[in-house]
């Protein structure tokens, strides 16, 4: 014997709602797995492009982030100059009125946090600094002044 089998309105609400949530979750789902194929992978190489397919940034693209963290290498003020941990070498450009906290001048072999605007001046990318601020070393870092 058949029976009616109707859904009430609100019954049909509810089951809308878990269709759309479990679409929702499938595309979700499906993002995350294209992320981890053709996105960067956080234990990929340092420094590697989020760019897939090793597509080249464009020409003038700023490589340095909005900062630098390091040892002071050399200070010809305005302009600084950092030795990273991984060895590359920051340059920032440091205006008299920038604030520096943590030391009262800043010298050769101090660890230093720089936070600033990514710039360009023709062929040299650096770091306009707008904070500066001198911590202790790091555990296991030397605080003697890098070797030029």
């Amino acid at each position: 014997m058949p029976e009616d089998f109707s859904f009430s309105k609100h019954t049909r609400v509810v089951l809308w709602v878990l269709l759309g949530a479990f679409v929702a979750l499938l595309i979700f789902i499906a993002g995350v797995s294209v992320g981890e194929r053709h996105g960067e992978h956080p234990h990929g190489a340092p420094g590697a492009p989020f760019w897939p397919g090793g597509v080249a940034l464009p020409e003038g693209f700023v490589t340095r982030g909005h900062g630098a963290v390091g040892t002071i290498a050399s200070v010809t003020l305005p302009t600084l100059t950092l030795r990273e941990r991984d060895g590359d070498t920051v340059v920032a450009h440091v205006a008299s009125g920038t604030p520096i906290a943590g030391a009262a001048a800043l010298a050769p072999g101090q660890f230093v946090i720089i936070i600033g605007d990514p710039a360009q001046s023709g062929n040299e990318d650096f770091v306009d600094a707008r904070f500066v601020r001198v911590l202790p070393p790091p555990p296991g870092a030397s605080s003697s002044a890098p070797a030029q």
